[in-house]
């Protein structure tokens, strides 16, 4: 690690470090059934293509986020189980995968900058993705210790809603993610499926462990 760049712990939703910023998934319900459900739906290519194209304008990192990178945020959200969240969609999910990992990116003058996602809702609400019009995720710098830094530039895509609105509005249209890219993405999150095909037994897809997360 270079003197400077922020502990990857800090990158890691699952280490103790970040008990603060995902303490609102200790509380949350979870449906194992629907998850399921919801997983297989979201990996088919309209949905899947369209939460890449999100997330990657939602960054706007530089490098742009990679299929691997973005197969990574998947398996962090098998570790936490997202899928299972009552009310979880693909809109809300799109969101809540851009809180799970640290970004760096390089300025137009070449300098490297760290930022994350945050997710803001209203205190004590549980069910997040049942009141996605209440929550919303907003992009801070890191600072150099780890902690949270001031909020990036309007214009940076420094707020986005967890509603379907804000979704379609940045995932516009997606047809330019290419099918080699959507392959990339399963086989990376160790999930194969065929368009319109029925996912693999959950069984048959492990979970990824803390280290593997970091």
């Amino acid at each position: 690690m270079k003197a400077g760049e922020p502990d990857p712990a800090d990158r890691c939703p699952l280490h103790s470090k970040n008990e603060r910023r995902f303490a609102w998934l200790k509380e949350a319900r979870r449906d194992a059934v629907t998850g399921e459900r919801f997983r297989t739906s979201y990996l088919q290519d309209a949905n899947l293509r369209r939460s890449f194209a999100f997330c990657l304008r939602a960054l706007n990192s530089k490098p742009p986020m990679s299929a691997e990178v973005f197969a990574g945020l998947l398996m962090v959200a098998d570790g936490l189980d997202l899928w299972s969240l009552p009310g979880q969609t693909v809109a809300t999910l799109s969101a809540l995968l851009l809180t799970l990992e640290d970004v760096r990116s390089t300025t137009g003058d070449q300098r490297e900058i760290w930022y994350r996602y945050e997710l803001q809702k209203p205190r004590g609400l549980k069910d997040v993705c049942l009141s996605p019009d209440q929550c919303l995720i907003s992009k801070h710098f890191v600072n150099r210790d780890g902690s949270t830094g001031p909020l990036l530039a309007r214009g940076q895509n420094n707020v986005i809603h967890l509603t379907q609105d804000d979704f379609d509005r940045l995932a516009g249209k997606s047809d330019w993610v290419s099918s080699g890219t959507l392959i990339a993405i399963r086989r990376r999150a160790d999930h194969q499926i065929q368009p319109g095909a029925a996912s693999a037994p959950a069984v048959s897809r492990p979970k990824p462990t803390p280290h593997e997360l970091l």
